[in-house]
């Protein structure tokens, strides 16, 4: 049987299309993707003091110190959270996700990612049987792959601990925003909001108004995975 070929991919381009390489399916790839994201996620809530220090449990990830909560309703919350990201992940609609944290009613802290111009993504909107693809057929590099996000979390991990922080007075104050394609509609509730893709030079023209330290992290440039990011201090 003759694989669907592909607009965006040759299968010999990639690293990781060789006996000698641990080759990975486009599932895994993605799997391997969504994990970095929660963990990164939870990062961002332990450090800049979203949740108690004494709810999380400490483990390693890519052999990092990393945090996970241990609260019943923060877990059953995330999960959900990867859920809704791995539908958008599989439809290769995630194209930039962004956690705000608020003191009171004033922005504090706000962390952005940038999945845009991901090669694996763009081939996922076109091509619903992409996923169903083995390593056989179409493969990725897991050792790239990890050592990029783990070069990245590292770098999200250092910035959170440079940032000067002061303890937060009410606990779980956040929002989480997730902007897609023009094709999905908007919704949104309490701590969980889907928005139209907007502007990004809009975005960073009002920033420029504001008193805001911005730093970022360190870029993953794969061409089928690429993340920028940034946390913003107020």
């Amino acid at each position: 049987m003759r694989m669907k070929c592909s607009p965006f991919f040759n299968v010999h381009e990639y690293p990781g299309n060789t006996m000698a390489a641990d080759k990975i399916s486009p599932t895994k790839a993605i799997d391997k993707f969504l994990s970095f994201i929660r963990v990164t996620i939870e990062q961002i809530w332990y450090h800049l003091e979203v949740y108690p220090h004494e709810s999380f449990s400490e483990y390693m990830f890519y052999q990092l110190q990393v945090y996970s909560s241990r609260h019943p309703a923060v877990i059953g919350y995330t999960d959900e959270l990867m859920s809704n990201l791995r539908k958008m992940a599989n439809e290769g609609i995630l194209l930039k996700l962004y956690i705000e944290v608020y003191e009171a009613d004033s922005k504090k802290y706000s962390v952005g990612f940038s999945f845009r111009n991901s090669l694996l993504f763009e081939q996922l909107k076109n091509d619903t049987q992409f996923l169903e693809y083995g390593e056989s057929q179409f493969s990725f590099d897991s050792f790239l792959l990890i050592n990029n996000l783990k070069s990245f979390l590292f770098s999200v991990i250092q910035e959170l601990n440079l940032i000067e922080k002061q303890p937060l007075k009410e606990a779980g104050n956040f929002k989480i925003l997730v902007s897609t394609t023009d094709d999905v509609e908007m919704s949104k509730d309490d701590k969980w909001i889907l928005e139209r893709t907007y502007d990004e030079d809009n975005r960073e023209n009002s920033l420029a108004f504001k008193d805001v330290k911005i730093k970022s992290f360190k870029e993953v440039k794969l061409r089928y995975l690429n993340i920028e990011g940034y946390i913003a201090c107020y």
